[in-house]
This record gives structure tokens, sequence and C-alpha cells, in this order.
């Protein structure tokens, strides 16, 4: 088990690095949010969620999401600091957080918070608003300090009789992650069904035990409306049923031949831990079972839970066969897979839904340990790394040794090259032009993609694999660099939601799409490209909040029918595919470049050379790296251009009694207008700063030094 201080400093590592990614890094706080609801809504605790920070005297909220199957409003607030020390959160904090909460929520149902119409938030007062959405509010506090084994006490939210609180700190993230254990294993009492349910022993072994029953419709929809889809978390159609489509034949059954639903039905397959049986003359009975989970039959329990609201149906006279197989725990993570299978396999269920998905996820993961990218402009080949698990790639780093090692490591592995498996779910639905699916979520939208996935060829598969992860790398390329671009010029509001939906038009339109190929290549998306994006990324999303209609705009955009109505728009753009032909990448400027070794060696003051001074033709890294010999990354797209040059020694001061050195490049800015952007290195500290960007003090310096030699400012 992995020590609580060296989780937390592997957490903060990976929250930096979102932030980093998403573009987040002044809102670590919606990072941390982020990571711990993909989390939970991986484990099937919370359904789709959006990031929606709001906070005045007595109300906050950072993320909300709804259940419309269990009818339940989801809201979490968030407690964390950047700091690797592991604190502990009082009972008083937690209770006030939980307030909070519940104070927005009560002022929301109310309408007593005001937000401009495109605010984060103003969706979730809307949902909060319209009362028959929900009848049950879970609260959620999500901190990176330890809490005390307590169960907080619901606060009072206005209106709403059922309200649940829920601690999810450091101590429970390590354990659901590093552990793998399965937290809150669900335990079903049945003793209120005349004592138990009947049974049948069919099989009994040391191992295995395997029962029949039959359970009440009610009773099972009970049970799915109470702990939601964490009692599918072993199923494969856990993700389908989390979709809240009720089965047409279910339904109409249910409604008009309730009491033929058990001659028509499949009925459900089950697991547990363990069972306890009450046996009497009149036969077996079933008390309790431990860790029950239902591995087929998800369809059928989510369609109950679902006619149970119903005013149509009634299950009263409904009942469901089940194979209750119990399994001890030194054996369930071993046989439940293939329990699922083959009861899958009677069903319409695909083979590939089962195991192919697991081998392409490795494949994938293969692939990303030993395809190399090619010698571009800075002449480093590196790596990008597909988190197949969570958290592995900052349990990686942080293993990997000394602080020399790490740096290696990282020079591999860059932190902006690293994704995960609804990352890819995310690249490959956006380059199959269906941004609906794109918006539906993580979990959802993968679920999706892995339906999509074309089987693979029956000979070469690691050439195929090969020349898929390159493709995917390409894909990622042109999703992250659009985001960025719709973050510049758009801001974050329906940013993901525009992202998706601009590529998707452009590749949709475009008379020639994108060469792949060429973006593997250079490792960057062709200029016109990106100036497609700007050009049509202001009026999708226009036209997004304009088709809405006043609707849910986050709601509107999972539906294909957004996606109809934007793909027949004529929006105006130049083509981008001249850029995808007559043009190759550049030469490396340095073929057998190894990362210096600068952690742990004797820091010596770098030797500078002046023969970069007016050749403009470097990306800014090979700038630093033949001027001062050492390797320094920024990470804005704007310092991999290729027309930096070195200008000099500031002699301003820097860390550690150096000095600051100067570099600039010609920049067009989005009206077209040309200017010069100057930077400053600090080699000790390893950073690079914007000029305008220096405190006052030292950022006068600078510009009388450029000033001084002629530079422009």
């Amino acid at each position: 088990m992995v020590p609580a201080v060296k989780f937390r400093s592997q957490l903060l590592v990976e929250v930096l690095d979102h932030a980093e990614t998403e573009g987040q890094e002044a809102f670590l706080v919606d990072a941390f949010t982020d990571l711990i609801l993909d989390d939970l809504e991986q484990e099937g605790r919370w359904p789709d969620y959006q990031i929606s920070h709001y906070a005045t005297r007595g109300a906050a909220v950072n993320a909300w999401a709804i259940d419309h199957t269990l009818r339940r409003l989801y809201l979490a607030i968030t407690d964390f600091e950047r700091t690797e020390t592991v604190g502990t959160i009082t009972r008083t904090e937690i209770n006030t957080l939980l307030k909070r909460l519940a104070g927005f929520i009560t002022r929301s149902r109310e309408r007593r918070i005001e937000v401009e119409d495109h605010h984060p938030v103003a969706d979730l007062i809307d949902v909060s608003a319209d009362h028959v959405l929900y009848d049950s509010v879970a609260l959620y506090v999500l901190t990176h300090r330890n809490a005390p084994e307590f169960t907080p006490d619901p606060p009072v939210v206005g209106g709403v009789d059922a309200v649940s609180a829920r601690i999810w700190d450091l101590e429970t993230i390590r354990r659901s992650r590093v552990s793998g254990e399965r937290l809150d294993p669900i335990s079903i009492d049945f003793t209120g069904l005349d004592g138990g349910l009947p049974c049948l022993a069919a099989d009994r072994h040391d191992d295995v035990q395997t029962y029949l029953a039959y359970i009440p419709g009610q009773r099972l929809a009970d049970i799915y409306l109470e702990h939601g889809g964490r009692l599918l978390e072993r199923n494969v159609r856990a993700f389908l049923s989390a979709r809240g489509k009720i089965n047409r034949g279910i339904r109409d059954t249910i409604r008009d031949e309730p009491e033929r639903f058990l001659a028509y039905n499949n009925g459900l397959t089950a697991t547990a831990a363990s069972v306890r049986i009450r046996s009497s003359d009149s036969g077996d009975r079933i008390e309790r079972v431990h860790d029950f989970q239902i591995v087929n039959g998800g369809q059928t329990t989510a369609s109950l839970a679902v006619a149970a609201r119903d005013g149509d149906c009634e299950l009263e006279d409904v009942s469901v066969q089940m194979k209750l197989v119990v399994v001890g725990p030194e054996l369930i993570d071993e046989l439940v897979p293939n329990i699922s299978r083959y009861a899958n396999r009677q069903n319409n269920v695909q083979e590939s839904d089962l195991s192919a998905n697991n081998d392409y996820l490795r494949r994938m993961d293969e692939a990303s340990r030993t395809v190399w990218t090619p010698a571009t402009a800075s002449g480093r080949p590196t790596k990008w790394y597909f988190e197949r698990a969570r958290g592995s790639y900052a349990v990686d780093q942080m293993s990997s040794g000394r602080a020399s090692v790490q740096k290696r490591f990282l020079a591999e592995y860059p932190k902006k090259q690293k994704f995960g498996k609804n990352e890819v779910a995310l690249y490959e639905n956006t380059w199959a032009r269906l941004p609906h699916l794109v918006c539906r979520g993580g979990q959802k939208n993968f679920v999706e993609f892995m339906e999509r996935l074309p089987e693979p060829p029956g000979q070469d598969l690691d050439d195929w694999y090969r020349a898929r992860f390159r493709d995917l790398v390409a894909k990622a390329i042109i999703f992250k660099s659009a985001d960025s671009t719709v973050r510049r010029e758009f801001g974050g509001t329906y940013k993901r939601q525009v992202v998706a939906y601009t590529l998707c038009y452009l590749l949709e339109r475009a008379s020639t799409p994108p060469d792949l190929g060429l973006i593997w290549r250079t490792q960057q998306i062709p200029d016109a490209f990106d100036v497609a994006i700007a050009e049509v990324g202001q009026s999708i999303k226009d036209a997004i909040i304009e088709t809405g209609d006043g609707r849910n705009i986050t709601e509107w955009t999972k539906q294909e029918a957004c996606w109809l109505s934007l793909r027949t728009l004529d929006i105006p753009f130049d083509e981008f595919g001249d850029a995808n032909t007559g043009w190759s990448p550049p030469q490396a400027a340095a073929t057998g470049w190894s990362p210096p070794s600068v952690a742990g060696a004797a820091w010596a003051a770098p030797q500078v050379s002046t023969e970069t001074r007016t050749e403009g033709t470097l990306a800014l890294s090979d700038a630093i790296y033949e001027a001062q010999g050492t390797l320094i990354e920024g990470r804005y797209r704007r310092y991999r251009r290729r027309k930096w040059r070195y200008l000099g020694d500031t002699e301003v001061e820097a860390t550690g009694g150096e000095t600051l050195h100067a570099y600039a490049a010609p920049m067009r800015n989005s009206e077209g207008h040309d200017y010069i952007f100057n930077v400053v290195v600090d080699v000790r500290s390893q950073t690079i700063t914007p000029v305008e960007d220096l405190d006052a003090r030292r950022r006068s310096r600078v510009m009388d030094w450029l000033e001084d030699r002629g530079y422009p400012g």
C-alpha cells in the first residue's frame, strides 16, 4: 500500500498535470474536482457531470449531475489547496461546506441566484428550479485532506426530503485507487420478504455455490433506486443502462401483461461474496447477500426502476427470476468476468464487448511504451503516454527514482503527451464526426466508441496497432490544439461542446481532411487548420446557443438533433486542405540529442554561444539549448514555432545570483497585426517568462535593455 504522504504527492502531480493539459493552470480546484468525479463516474457513484464553479456568501458549488432514472440531483463542493502536506479537515469545516451546498440548491430552487444566461452554473439553476426532474439530492464534499471517521448529518434543503451527504477524502481516494478495493460493497437484506427470499440450492462446492430464486419486481426496483449504477459495476451493460433508456418491450409487458413478465423475461444473473441462508421444513430462504452485483440483466433492472416511477405501470404482479452465484473473495476477481462473459453470450452482447475491448486497450498501452515520435525541429524524439489505469503516469514518474531519473522520464513522456481511455474515445469519436456522443461525457462516450471499434485484421496485428496508435496521437494533437484555440479565443463556457462541434463541422465540410500522417510526423497541426478553427468556433458557439432555443445547452448538445442542425450551416472558412500537401517537416536540429544531466550534478553558469543571435529559425527550446546548453520546455504552442532567436544576457538578476537571458520571435495577433514577442529565461529555475509578466521593477530594466540595443520591446 502506498503511504499517504507519497500518495498525496502523486495526486498533486496528477492534478497539476491535468490542470496544465486542460489549460486550467489558474484553476487547480477545477482540475482536482474533474479528476475525482471522473473516478466516481467510473465507479457508478456519479452520472455524467458538469464542472460549474460558483461561490458567494452562504452558497457554493463546484460540480453537478443529474440521474434521470434515479431522479437524483448530485452536487459537489471542493476543498483543495496546493500543498504536499497531508492535513486533516475538521467536522466543523465539513458541515460548513455542506451547508454552503445546501444553501446553493435551496436558493436555486427558489430562483434566488441570478447569473448571466450562459454562465457555467446557469444550467444547474434551471435544473434545480425544475422540481419535477428530481426528488432526492446527494451532496458530496471532495477534499485533498483526511477526514475524521463519521457520517455527517445531511443539511436541510428547502423542499427536498431525501438528502444524503458523503465525504470523499484523501484516504478514500487512496484506498479506491491504490488498493483497487471496492469501497462500500452492497449488502441486501431480504428478511422483509416474509423472512427471506425463497431459493433452491442448484449447485454447491467449496469455492462456488449457485442458487435459483425469484425477486419481486418492486423489491428489485427499490434496490436499483437505492444503489444506482454501483449495482452494475461488474456488468458489461452498466453504462448502457446508465443512458436512462427503458426497454420498450419490458415497459409494455409491465404495463399490459405484468403477470406474464416472468414468462417473457430472461431474468438476471448476480454474484455475491457471501450469503446467509435460513433453512426450515418449508425450504431455504436467502436472508442477506453481501457484495451483491448484477452481471447480466442490467437492462431489466434499470427498466423496472424507471417503471416504478411511471404512473401507468404497476409492479405488484411482476417477478424476476435470478441466478445467484456466490464466489469467495479470493476467486471473485477471477471468476466474475467469466460468469459475465458466458451469461451475456446467451443474449445480444457481442464477445467484443467483453474481451476484445480490453485487448485493444492493452495493445494501445504496449504501443505507447514502444512507439517514438519522429525527430521534428527540436531533434528530440519523445513518446505519448497512454494512461490505461488512472494515476499510472504519476506513479511511474514518482517511482522512477532520483530527480535526474524523473527528469529523463518527463523528457521521454512530456506531461502534455498523456491521455487516458476516455480521451481515446474523445479523439476518435470527434474524428468520426459524432459530436453529440462526445458531449455525453467520458464514460458514455467511451462505451459508444467501443461499440464502434473495428475488428483488427487477421494478421500483422503489431503493425496494425502501431499504425492505429500513430493516427490516434495525430487526432489527439488536433483536439488539444483546437481546445487551446477555443479557450484562448472564445473563453471556457461550453468549451468542450464548442471544440467537438467545431472540429466535426470542419471535418464534415472541408474538401480535404487533415493529413494524419503529416500531423504525426510534425507533431503539430498546420497553421491553416488552426486558423480555420478560430474562424468557425465563434459561429458554432453562437449556433449551439441559438438552436438550443432556451433549452439546457449541455443537454441539447448531447442530442443528435443538435448535430443535424449545425452540420447544415454555411459558415465560411479558408480551406486548410492545401496545407497538407507540398509541405515537408523541418530538418532536425540535432539528430543525436539526449537530455542533459542537470539534476544531481554541480550546477555551473552556462557558456553562452552567439551563433544564433540573428537566425530566428528555431523553436524556443532549441534556441535556448544552442545558446545556453540546457533543456527548458515551454508549454505554449507559440514557443514551438521556428522563429525564435537569442538576444543576449540582460544582466537583470534571476534566481540564485544568475541573470535573465532574452529571446524574441515575430508573431501575428488575431487581428492580423505583427508584433515582437519577448521572453526571458532563468536557467537556474528552468523557467520561461514573457517580459510583460515580470514584476514591475525587472520588467522596466529588461525593457530598457531591449531599447538600448535597438530591439523592439
